[in-house]
């Protein structure tokens, strides 16, 4: 298997297009990408005014309509692409949980990842619910030389003739960042529940516990937030995901078949973003897990002791809003955490005030009221990271609050 482009449904005068696009806006080979329908856009919007503000310019967004790509080239000049793999998209309403509509647009993510990394660019893919309080790239730029490193030894000591697990965290130490790189690499985000009782757990499995019922002891790597680094290996592991989920009997959901294309993906060295920079909607919405965040940042992933592992104090990077269903309760749910930024008015998103990011407070008693009764404390940060203006607390009332669990 080679990098070299898809066999296309469509003309190639709809991939070139969408190809240049892509190379322009990438960053070092590297590009954030998600992907809309018109019943999401709101959810798209408040994607890329995250990254904006976050200062991320090398993101696009794949329009699987007419509609949304209409709607989003007038918003977000030059960071849109029409999908031509598929059918020609109708703007629909929006897909239900579990729904047919919402299974056929979750299953296209394979074929989407296995188009732009056939490109030759790396891929930061984040789900729309995914939103960035800072620039990721960094971060992930940092881990991706770690992995590379850990791949490049255990490889080493595998000739040796000594057994070493294929799986690692992305913060081992990075001692040579000119080590060559494995035939793969993909930087997975750790999805499910996590228990009170074990705050630090980050892994790649649920433990064997009853509590989990069918998911127990089964991989929770998540197939929304993660990246990819092209290469012939992960071609050919977005080609197995994508023919595990059009198999029969697929069932609805994809994460399954992504979790069951890594475990098979033998070229591929995976490494784990660490949960108190990449954490999912049922870490982030814990009272639990916040506190420990607050109090001992270190513990959401214990690899992160070694001195030259990559910094991890800087708090969370990149949010998932998941664990949760439905649009209406998710969008309550970011403008509980103060990370909605779309003018609920209609107007321009771009010319909404930007909203503050939610900082819990650190007594127990204080954040579970506050979450019951709507009230938070808010910081709002300055509008530019040079700009020096002060931080402004303040307490504010949400109408129709969502539990916080």
């Amino acid at each position: 298997m080679t990098g070299a482009a898809l066999p296309l449904s469509g003309s190639e005068q709809s991939f070139e297009p969408a190809k240049r696009i892509f190379h322009r806006l990438a960053l070092d080979d590297a590009i954030a990408v998600t992907h809309t329908t018109a019943a999401n856009l709101e959810f798209a919007r408040n994607w890329y005014l995250h990254l904006q503000r976050a200062g991320v310019s090398n993101y696009a967004l794949i329009a699987t309509d007419d509609v949304a790509h209409a709607t989003l080239a007038r918003e977000v000049v030059g960071h849109v692409v029409t999908y031509p793999l598929g059918p020609k998209g109708v703007a629909q309403a929006a897909q239900s949980y579990r729904s047919r509509g919402w299974t056929r647009l979750m299953f296209a993510v394979p074929r989407m990842l296995h188009w732009v990394l056939a490109m030759g660019l790396d891929v930061l893919w984040m789900d729309t619910d995914v939103v960035a309080l800072s620039d990721p790239f960094p971060l992930i730029r940092q881990h991706a030389a770690a992995a590379t490193a850990a791949a490049a030894a255990a490889t080493a000591v595998a000739k040796a003739g000594t057994t070493v697990p294929r799986i690692a965290s992305a913060s081992v130490n990075a001692d040579n960042p000119l080590s060559p790189r494995p035939r793969g690499l993909l930087l997975a985000s750790v999805d499910g529940r996590v228990p009170d009782e074990r705050l630090a757990e980050c892994g790649r499995y649920y433990s064997h516990d009853p509590r989990w019922r069918a998911s127990s002891g089964t991989s929770k790597l998540c197939g929304g937030l993660f990246f990819a680094r092209s290469s012939a290996a992960t071609i050919a592991l977005a080609l197995d995901w994508e023919r595990r989920v059009n198999a029969l009997n697929a069932g609805q959901k994809n994460q399954p078949h992504f979790n069951a294309a890594l475990d098979a993906a033998r070229n591929v060295h995976v490494a784990l973003l660490p949960c108190a920079q990449f954490p999912n909607g049922a870490r982030y919405a814990s009272p639990a897990w916040r506190r420990a965040q607050l109090t001992h940042p270190q513990l959401a992933h214990p690899q992160l002791a070694h001195p030259q592992a990559p910094q991890q104090d800087q708090g969370p990077v990149l949010v998932h809003n998941n664990w949760i269903k439905g649009h209406a309760a998710k969008r309550a749910r970011f403008r509980e955490w103060g990370l909605w930024r779309v003018n609920a008015t209609g107007g321009s998103p771009a010319e909404h005030a930007p909203l503050p990011a939610l900082r819990p407070r650190r007594r127990v008693p204080a954040l579970q009221s506050g979450a019951r009764r709507g009230l938070f404390t808010l910081h709002r940060p300055p509008r530019s990271a040079h700009s020096g203006d002060a931080t402004v607390v303040r307490r504010v009332r949400i109408s129709n609050p969502v539990r916080v669990h």
